[in-house]
């Protein structure tokens, strides 16, 4: 570009002037452009660990003891308190199914029935065996009493009266197994069978399940075992924002030894069947009230080389890692066990400094709520 500027102007004196003056303010040009660009850009701030070559900067936070009641959060999943095969209990043909699949049924309530095929004919004489039978028993009776028949003979006709009676309750078994009731108020959650379907004893017509109450299942970490009793109130929430107060029912004292954990049972009301099988519910479980220290966040717990978790605080002027059991979290913070009085907890810069270095402090003021 210069170039053709000093051709265009080589012959003329006054262009030479003109020429200079174009170049020199071109030059100033390009200097401002970067001046202006080195001095202007924000830089990032950083004074808050402020290195130098002795020592760190480091923000903290004093904390103090207070009372915390804490609680332990499980997951969990639905299942039904019972659920039992509905076996036919005599044979025949599904003559009509009355309660569909998933239909809720009270107890005592016909769900299917099979045919009566010749059982009402074996009722009528049943019926008529033990009138003869009852007949001669007492005819029997009668002669027995003017001495005109021996005693033996009595108890043959009283066996055989009995032996009558037996039979007729049987066949009235029978008929009463041809219709399958529901064994408690609850759902009819599978059918295996249709109508006509001929089925025999013991064969599974379908799976009846009590969904009111419903149990949660889960499984307490071995560390917890002991902290929670039979009985106790839970809090249980559900991924569609329902939430309901239930019972501890059950802990087992058999630990699981690939998970290292004890089964537990919680039961819930559920009126309105609102809760199926299967779902997840998370579980809160309340602790008895202990003293702990409040952080204002997660990010400031750590992991030492052994993997343990903790917190870096100033001790002396030099860090050191504290081992933390926490208590609680929650939307407030987190309150933790482990510390002491008037510990100075790192809360900014941790992560540029090591266990055993020098630092200085900036305290970070935190109320404990």
């Amino acid at each position: 570009m210069i170039k053709k500027i000093k051709e265009k102007f080589k012959d003329n004196k006054a262009a030479k002037k003109t020429f200079t003056k174009a170049v020199f303010y071109f030059f100033i040009a390009i200097f401002v452009f970067y001046f202006a660009k080195n001095t202007m850009t924000p830089k990032e701030d950083t004074s808050y660990i402020q290195k130098d070559p002795e020592v760190i900067v480091v923000k903290v936070q004093k904390v103090q003891a207070m009372k915390v009641k804490g609680s332990i959060i499980l997951n969990g999943q639905t299942s039904a308190k019972s659920s039992i095969p509905l076996k036919a209990r005599t044979g025949g043909r599904v003559e009509k199914i009355v309660k569909q699949k998933g239909e809720f049924v009270k107890e005592g309530e016909v769900i299917l029935t099979l045919s009566q095929d010749d059982r009402s004919a074996r009722l009528s004489a049943a019926k008529a065996k033990i009138r003869e039978a009852e007949f001669r028993y007492q005819t029997t009776k009668e002669l027995v009493d003017q001495k005109f028949e021996s005693p033996i003979t009595l108890t043959k006709e009283k066996a055989s009266l009995q032996a009558a009676q037996a039979e007729l309750k049987s066949i009235q078994q029978d008929i009463d197994y041809t219709s399958v009731k529901a064994p408690f108020d609850g759902i009819f959650d599978t059918k295996n069978v249709e109508e006509g379907d001929v089925v025999t004893p013991a064969t599974e017509l379908g799976i009846f399940v009590s969904l009111n109450p419903i149990l949660i299942q889960s499984h307490l970490p071995e560390k917890y075992f002991g902290k929670i009793k039979q009985s106790e109130f839970v809090k249980a929430e559900f991924l569609n924002d329902f939430y309901t107060i239930g019972t501890v029912t059950y802990i087992s004292n058999l630990l699981d030894p690939r998970t290292r954990t004890f089964l537990v049972e919680v039961e819930i009301p559920n009126d309105d069947l609102s809760i199926g099988i299967g779902q997840t519910a998370k579980l809160t479980f309340s602790l008895e009230q202990k003293e702990g220290y409040k952080l204002k966040n997660q990010s400031l717990l750590t992991l030492n080389s052994t993997g343990d978790i903790g917190v870096k605080v100033v001790e002396e002027g030099k860090v050191k890692f504290l081992p933390i059991e926490i208590i609680k979290s929650d939307s407030e913070g987190l309150w933790v066990e482990g510390l002491y009085d008037d510990a100075q907890v790192i809360t900014l810069g941790g992560e540029y400094v090591d266990e055993g270095q020098k630092v200085k402090t900036q305290e970070e003021v935190v109320e404990n709520e």
